[in-house]
């Protein structure tokens, strides 16, 4: 068992040498002197977000960009709040002209979720590129400006951009930052690379006609998550090449950890569903080998208290783990200026041990909750 430990954690290392030099090919996008006129409908699903939703309509009024170049489309997803009622202060106001609210309750046909409320609302959206976000984030002034010079410049069909916590106060809290960082680098690295694999809904743009050409959410309808990586998989096997990660900080969108562990545990639950649903055997395939590598320390862990001669290979094994992913967070934290984090990250990557072999089960086995509704 041991042999076959230390060949996981040889490949472990490889694996995030791999992330790292598809991070660094990236280079980071410079908006100066780009002045494109591309038209965006903004798609936002919304459910429950009576308290964050003002806030992001706000940021999008706020852009450095023409109102009369994009649209905003709320799809209120059966909130049980007042939702509705606080993007309908908006509506009121003549300045918010090309604001729309959508109402899922209105279209029974369209069923319920994130799947459903952008489908619904690309239905209804009259321009080619759908951007989308999530009713809790925080967006730059530049936003809109960034992807549409980054669309002009690259002719992609997919963009997927960065996505960052902010306000983080706990330990919990900032532990999570760290690993969301890595999720959004591993994302962009492998995008980088030519093989995408992850990417997050709360910042992503893609073609209309594409999403159309490729029936958008048919075929994982039933999956808990996946609203994300379902679409950019579809898209970048019809369009080789078309997938692009725009790597800049002006076009990053600001959301927050989960503040409970409960609330934590099923968001996470509920990503790591969709990987049941994942056909690329490069992307299933690199799963299955992080968690076992994981699964290897923790059998390692476990049986150093009843042999303490594995306790030095434990501490091996954890002593290459740590320094595969230093290799990879340090150059993320520069970018995402988390600096401070890496104190956190010690602590973190034992308890990570724990958190992947579990919640893969969770994930598999267990039941999915989103904001009040079992899905």
């Amino acid at each position: 068992m041991t042999l076959l430990a230390i060949l996981f954690a040889v490949a472990y290392v490889i694996l995030l040498l791999y992330y790292l030099t598809g991070w660094i090919k990236l280079k980071t996008f410079d908006i100066e002197s780009k002045t494109p006129e591309q038209k965006f409908s903004i798609i936002i699903p919304a459910r429950n977000e009576e308290t964050n939703i003002q806030y992001l309509i706000s940021d999008l009024f706020k852009q450095n960009y023409p109102n009369d170049l994009f649209e905003i489309l709320i799809v209120d997803d059966h909130s049980e709040d007042y939702t509705a009622e606080t993007v309908d202060k908006f509506l009121q106001q003549e300045e918010f002209s090309n604001l729309r609210l959508l109402q899922l309750r209105d279209q029974p046909s369209s069923g319920h979720g994130k799947k459903a409320a952008i489908t619904y609302a690309v239905e209804k959206s009259i321009n080619d590129w759908i951007i989308c976000t999530d009713a809790d984030c925080r967006l730059n002034s530049n936003w809109l400006s960034s992807l549409a010079a980054f669309i002009d410049e690259k002719d992609p069909v997919f963009v997927s951009a960065v996505v960052v916590f902010h306000e983080e106060r706990t330990f919990f809290e900032k532990m999570q930052s760290l690993e969301f960082m890595s999720l959004i680098g591993i994302g962009a690295a492998t995008i980088s690379h030519g093989k995408p694999t992850m990417c997050n809904g709360a910042n992503m743009a893609f073609r209309r006609d594409v999403f159309l050409e490729v029936n958008g959410y048919a075929g994982n309808e039933h999956i808990a998550s996946g609203d994300d990586e379902f679409l950019m998989h579809k898209m970048a096997a019809k369009y080789p090449g078309g997938v692009s990660f725009l790597k800049s900080e002006v076009a990053l969108v600001r959301t927050q950890a989960r503040t409970t562990f409960k609330s934590f545990w099923n968001q996470r639950k509920r990503w790591i569903s969709k990987s049941k649903g994942y056909k690329n055997p490069f992307e299933r395939g690199m799963q299955v080998f992080v968690w076992l590598f994981h699964l290897s320390l923790l059998l390692t862990l476990i049986i150093a208290f009843f042999n303490p001669v594995f306790w030095s290979k434990f501490l091996l094994l954890f002593a290459i783990k740590l320094f595969a992913e230093l290799l990879f967070i340090i150059p993320l934290s520069g970018f995402f200026n988390k600096q401070n984090l890496i104190f956190y990250y010690f602590p973190a990557a034992f308890l990570y041990i724990f958190y992947v072999v579990f919640i893969a089960f969770a994930g598999s086995f267990g039941k999915n909750y989103w904001k009040g509704r079992r899905i």
